[in-house]
């Protein structure tokens, strides 16, 4: 069987830098789901699994455009509120914070009375990424039927999809989430 779009399917992965570095893997987890061309993974990932089938193993690399995008490089200001928790907040320091819309890194560039001046990337921006994956299954219908039932039996009245534009659950307030926000587990 041949993965094609919209086909619901798992995925063993490491994800890892230039580098070499790993930054993700399934490894210790569940198996990546996710719905083909729905906007769950990032494009490159997206595209490279069409045409694949079960069993298939593939190593490819994602250039950033097809990933987390370009770094962005202008600053923004951001209320020193949004701050509240961090102790010490200077100049050229750096922080990782997870958002409704996931992961992002704050780079402060200057810290004025109210506010600071950043700049706001994904961490994995202008990163060109490297994935190791399996296929381990393309659901059948009747497998995505009882899937999407389970899901509407653990949250009765939620369509719990993902946003095109974003990896955040669509329904607001949902802690059934990878703490990535990039897969739902409900």
């Amino acid at each position: 069987m041949t993965i094609v779009q919209n086909d619901w399917i798992e995925v063993e992965y490491t994800g890892k830098l230039k580098n070499g570095e790993i930054f993700d893997t399934s490894k210790d987890k569940d198996p990546l789901k996710f719905k083909v061309g729905a906007g769950m993974v990032i494009p490159g990932f997206d595209a490279t699994v069409l045409d694949l089938d079960v069993g298939a193993k593939k190593e490819f690399t994602i250039p950033f455009k097809d990933a987390y995008g370009p770094k962005n490089i202008e600053s923004v200001e951001v209320p020193k509120t949004s701050f509240k928790d961090i102790k010490v907040l200077e100049k050229g320091k750096s922080f990782n914070f997870m958002t409704d819309m996931g992961p992002i890194k704050i780079d402060v560039v200057d810290i004025l009375d109210d506010k600071i001046k950043a700049v706001i990337n994904h961490p994995l921006a202008g990163e060109d990424l490297t994935f190791e994956i399996e296929i381990k299954t393309i659901f059948s219908e009747a497998q995505v039927k009882l899937f999407e039932d389970e899901l509407a039996s653990k949250h009765p009245g939620h369509e719990h999809t993902k946003s095109s534009e974003a990896d955040s659950c669509a329904k607001d307030g949902c802690d059934d989430c990878d703490d990535d926000k990039s897969s739902c587990n409900c």
